[in-house]
């Protein structure tokens, strides 16, 4: 299983030895990585002083914690602490959903209609709040604030499909997580987008904050 960050030994002093060979292929998209099992790959702890230097081939983010360089994959990162979101959200009865100002509307075909309706509530687990609008139709009115409205279409067909063909082989639980994991996947941040600094800052203090990997 490939890491989800490498951690390099360096000389902070000589960061400008390391940084120009980096940055010559900064246009280069690097080789697709292998299939892992995401998201419950452990980030290990990092140092609060850990220091973001810069994003390379818009899918990692360069630091520096000690005298390690760390590059770490954005995507996996963002995926996992979405995921842990989930988790918690799962867990509060209290937690809240925004009304969508136009529901968006999906139709599916009857075996999937049927699964659906008869699985809306380990939807409005994860932040996703769905109404019948018809015998095959459904609306998606409200979602948490974790859910992108331009990818909940995404989440809801791909969760649907996991529903219809492991339900049989799958206890609900287990269900629900998989959820969790499309969710997490479909909105995170993906590899060849663009970071602020600002942005990339924001991420990796979620990293400081991650919670044990699930078991």
């Amino acid at each position: 299983e490939k890491p989800f960050f490498a951690s390099l030994k360096v000389d902070e002093n000589d960061l400008a030895s390391v940084l120009p060979g980096l940055e010559s292929e900064e246009q280069v998209r690097p080789a697709a990585a292998l299939p892992v099992a995401r998201p419950t790959a452990d980030f290990s702890a990092v140092s609060p002083d850990m220091r973001f230097i810069k994003q390379v081939f818009r899918s990692y983010l360069l630091c520096v914690e000690s005298d390690d360089l760390l590059i770490i994959d954005q995507h996996a990162l963002h995926e996992r602490i979405l995921y842990d979101e989930l988790v918690r959200r799962s867990s509060r009865p209290d937690a809240t959903t925004q009304q969508m100002l136009i529901p968006e509307t999906i139709e599916l075909p009857p075996d999937r209609a049927e699964v659906l309706s008869a699985h809306l509530e380990l939807f409005s687990q994860i932040g996703i709040e769905i109404q019948p609008f018809g015998p095959r139709t459904f609306a998606v009115t409200a979602l948490a604030r974790i859910h992108s409205e331009k990818r909940v279409m995404e989440s809801v067909r791909e969760g649907v499909d996991e529903l219809y063909v492991g339900l049989k082989m799958k206890a609900p639980r287990e269900i629900l997580h998989r959820l969790m994991t499309i969710s997490a996947c479909k909105n995170s941040i993906k590899a060849g987008d663009a970071l602020s600094d600002a942005e990339a800052e924001m991420l990796l203090e979620g990293l400081k904050n991650l919670s044990q990997p699930p078991t």
